[in-house]
C-alpha cells in the first residue's frame, strides 16, 4: 500500500493529534446514542396477576411493587430507577466493605441497590421497615434478587424511644407511611 507523500511526512503524534479529537467526539456521540437507547428500553413492567407488577431497574435489579401504588411503580416502571441522584451516589461512593444500614426499607430498592455493589464475603445490609405490606415485598425482592449480598431484614420501625407505636399506611401511597396520620390536619 502507497502513502501520500504528505502523509509520509507527518509524525505519528501529528497524525494522532489529528485522529484523536474525531475519536472522542465519536464516543461523546455514541454515549448519547446508548443513554437514549436505554430510555427507549423503558418502560418495562409485567403484572404478574397477583396484584403486583414485576420491574426491571437499568441496574438490572429486578423489584415487584403492588399494581396500585401511585408512587414507586410509576418511577419504576417508567424511569426505571428510583430516586436518581441518591442511586447514582451509592453507586458512585459507597465502599464495597461497608455495612449498610436501610431505615425505612420499604419495598427493598435501596437495600438491594446497596447489596449488588458490596462485597459478599464480608459486607451486608441491615434492612428495618415496619410497614406489613411493605415488609412483604422487601423479602419478596430480595428472594428475586438472589445473587446480592445478604439483606438481614427487620420487622420494626427504629425511634430514641422503646414502645409500640401505630403506623399509617395511606391507601397506594406505601412510600408514605408514617407513625403520624397524615389524614388529620
Amino acid at each position: 500500500m502507497s502513502v501520500p507523500d504528505n502523509e509520509s511526512s507527518r509524525s505519528p503524534a501529528e497524525m494522532n493529534a489529528e485522529l484523536i479529537p474525531g475519536l472522542l467526539a465519536e464516543i461523546k456521540s455514541l454515549r448519547k446514542d446508548v443513554a437514549n437507547l436505554t430510555k427507549l428500553a423503558a418502560p418495562f413492567g409485567a403484572y404478574m396477576g397477583d396484584g403486583t407488577v414485576l420491574t426491571q431497574t437499568t441496574t438490572g435489579l429486578r423489584f415487584y411493587v403492588y399494581s396500585d401504588d401511585q408512587i414507586l411503580l410509576p418511577k419504576l416502571i417508567g424511569n426505571r430507577v428510583w430516586e436518581p441522584s441518591v442511586t447514582r451516589h451509592i453507586h458512585r461512593y459507597m465502599p464495597r466493605d461497608l455495612h449498610f444500614i436501610d431505615v425505612g426499607a420499604n419495598i427493598g430498592y435501596f437495600s438491594c441497590l446497596a447489596a449488588s455493589l458490596l462485597d459478599r464475603s464480608i459486607a451486608q445490609v441491615m434492612a428495618f421497615e415496619p410497614n406489613p405490606r411493605a415488609l412483604k415485598l422487601l423479602r419478596r425482592n430480595i428472594s428475586i434478587n438472589w445473587s446480592i449480598a445478604k439483606i438481614e431484614v427487620h420487622d420494626c420501625a427504629l425511634s430514641n424511644a422503646s414502645g409500640e407505636i401505630d403506623i399509617f399506611v395511606p391507601v397506594r401511597l406505601i412510600g408514605n407511611a408514617s407513625m403520624f396520620d397524615m389524614r388529620t390536619p
